[in-house]
């Protein structure tokens, strides 16, 4: 009884509100610039010195006014969920920040003095993203006890076709800009391999591969090549392939944006219109010469139908043949696709009893279609497979980590086995810490084939992927990494946060780069520059935009990135902390259709960690879609009266 005395007079007398909002503001004081010498006492005037000084006052704000609507809410809430969710995000916020200047871990390890700062980071980090959290349940609450929203819900909400009208409305001034289409550095590739394009300087003609997916080269091709015999010109062709993109596109979004009508409410359905309308990477990946406006769009298809079968429960042979075709497309827009919807239908087997007949039917379908086009059809075919390096980013990253910055480290048997699959001497003058690319290109079994260098040395021995020696070779290499891992975990770490730190920390600025073509949001507004790549002119040549200048189209991605809450939309970081939170709270509250719509997403962000760019927006997206989804059952009440309908 003393010590239950004791303890409430601690906590009633304790000023923790106090303390937790200077954590929260020293953990934004903190900078993550180069330090001198990390023993000597005078780090700590040197790491806290941000000037920031908005920022820093916003941080010591948030957590009082936490603690306000804490006190004010009706009854108490089970917070586990947003407790675990805080600390793992601002672990990454950590992480992410201490290596995206200085490129390693001496910011958090490198002494007893840094490591407690990091603590204090990491603390104060935990409490801002806690409190945020608190705050944004509170807007979101007022939002939708809104009478305005109550008024919008009784309104009639507009029919499919009217739907994609507004769509295509939105994104007609940057249609305008963008049109013929803009062509992506990996479309013009596609362009090579489709019409067999010799390089005279090379010796070389480009063939078939599943480097980017021998069916979006054949579907992108077709339609170009299908445009030059209608209209006689580049120009004509590219006009075709961004029109028929763009209506599968706006088709695809509005069919998702009806789902989300008929399974929540109109004020949600609106805001997903806007979303679509408005993030400029939907209408500009629309008519864009890439693989990625199709995958988007096969993406969408996909949460559809997932949502047609699993939340409406919907067993007619339409519904599982569109899930069947839509994961499909998500396989063979994007060569890991495999490794999202597989996993979810799997998931969803296990989870729901009432559907699992045709959740399993759905499921062998697909792997037999795919397995039939990847193994059979393909081989038939001559189309050379992908690199296995376009899977082995990370090992690749974190080998090379190793290789330029401890060489001694390596045994002879090391050497031996990673130069059997890559040209260990290159390594070090090669290395990219941030663009996994720039490694990838000294595996010697290459698919990438766009490098002058990458093509010669994939002329000394084209025919390696029709025997098993490079199989034998990466199993080999793979068990090296494995081991050099076990002796290296920090190193290991250090390269893959110096290679994806963006996708863990949303804090570093994004902006639109106008020297690359891609800026770091990964919007395409041009043709390929002359750049090192090796690329066909003979298709780029002569494509008479509608409109020349593109300032206006240059200005408004410049605005959307300056402008401090619009931009948050383009940070990869926080679609991927959405995710993260949105499985960790559906996992507390035990929300099975939770758990399966946030799977894909979850998988998505893994498969990005293994990425070659850095943060890469245009990976990012899918996520922004499949997030739709889980979303709209965030309320556990709401899924109880969805499935009393």
């Amino acid at each position: 009884m003393l010590n239950r005395e004791l303890m409430n007079k601690i906590k009633n007398n304790f000023p923790y509100k106090w303390v937790f909002s200077f954590l929260s503001a020293a953990a934004f004081s903190v900078n993550f610039n180069y330090v001198s010498n990390f023993e000597a006492f005078s780090t700590i005037n040197q790491r806290f010195s941000s000037t920031n000084f908005p920022l820093v006052l916003l941080a010591f704000l948030l957590p009082f006014l936490s603690f306000f609507l804490l006190e004010n809410g009706k009854k108490p809430v089970n917070n586990s969920w947003q407790i675990v969710t805080s600390v793992i995000l601002s672990l990454f916020a950590l992480l992410g920040e201490s290596v995206s200047k200085t490129l390693n871990l001496d910011l958090l390890l490198a002494s007893k003095v840094t490591f407690l700062i990091s603590l204090i980071v990491w603390a104060g980090f935990a409490i801002f993203i806690y409190a945020f959290i608190d705050v944004l349940k509170f807007v979101f609450k007022q939002i939708s006890d809104a009478k305005v929203i109550e008024k919008i819900n009784r309104y009639h909400f507009p029919n499919f076709y009217w739907t994609a009208l507004i769509v295509f409305l939105l994104w007609l001034p940057i249609i305008i800009y963008l049109f013929p289409g803009t062509i992506g550095y990996d479309g013009s590739r596609q362009l090579d391999e489709f019409f067999k394009v010799y390089i005279p300087r090379l010796h070389f003609t480009y063939f078939p591969t599943n480097h980017h997916p021998w069916f979006a080269t054949l579907v992108m091709g077709g339609i170009f090549k299908l445009g030059l015999l209608l209209f006689h010109s580049n120009t004509g062709a590219f006009y075709l392939h961004s029109t028929i993109l763009l209506l599968v596109s706006v088709f695809a979004y509005s069919g998702l944006v009806l789902r989300v009508r008929k399974l929540s409410n109109n004020f949600n359905a609106w805001i997903v219109i806007l979303f679509f309308g408005l993030e400029p990477h939907f209408s500009a990946y629309a008519v864009c010469f890439d693989k990625t406006g199709w995958f988007l769009a096969s993406t969408a298809f996909f949460v559809s139908a997932f949502l047609d079968v699993i939340v409406l429960k919907k067993k007619n042979i339409f519904s599982s043949s569109f899930l069947v075709i839509s994961a499909l497309l998500v396989c063979l827009f994007r060569n890991n696709g495999i490794y999202v919807v597989l996993p979810a239908i799997l998931l969803s087997i296990f989870l729901f009893k009432e559907i699992r007949r045709p959740l399993l039917i759905i499921f062998a379908v697909v792997l037999i279609a795919y397995e039939g086009w990847s193994k059979v059809v393909l081989k038939a075919l001559d189309v050379m497979p992908s690199s296995p390096a376009e899977m082995l980013v990370a090992p690749i990253q974190q080998t090379s980590f190793i290789v330029t910055n401890h060489p001694k480290e390596l045994t002879k048997a090391d050497k031996k086995s990673i130069n059997k699959v890559m040209y260990l001497d290159k390594i070090s003058k090669t290395y990219n810490p941030t663009f996994g690319d720039s490694a990838k290109n000294l595996f010697r079994y290459n698919s990438f084939l766009i490098l002058a260098s990458s093509i010669k040395e994939f002329q000394k021995n084209p025919n390696w992927w029709k025997g098993n020696l490079y199989k034998k070779n990466v199993k080999q290499y793979l068990i090296t990494w494995l081991k050099m891992g076990i002796r290296h975990p920090l190193q290991y770490v250090n390269a893959t946060l110096n290679n994806q730190f963006l996708s863990l920390d949303p804090i570093p600025e994004r902006s639109f780069n106008l020297n690359d073509p891609y800026g770091s949001i990964s919007i395409y507004v041009g043709r390929p520059r002359n750049t090192y790549f090796v690329l066909s002119n003979k298709y780029l040549k002569d494509v008479k935009p509608l409109v020349k200048s593109q300032k206006g189209m240059l200005d408004y991605l410049s605005l959307i990135c300056a402008i401090p809450i619009v931009n948050l939309v383009l940070k990869t970081a926080l679609w991927n902390w959405l995710a993260i939170s949105m499985l960790i709270y559906f996992i507390f509250k035990r929300n099975k259709l939770g758990i399966a719509l946030t799977l894909p997403s979850i998988l998505t962000f893994l498969i990005n960690l293994d990425g070659s760019v850095n943060g890469d927006a245009r990976y990012t997206v899918p996520i922004e879609i499949m997030m739709i989804a889980p979303l709209l059952f965030i309320n556990a009440d709401e899924k109880k009266q969805l499935e009393k309908k």
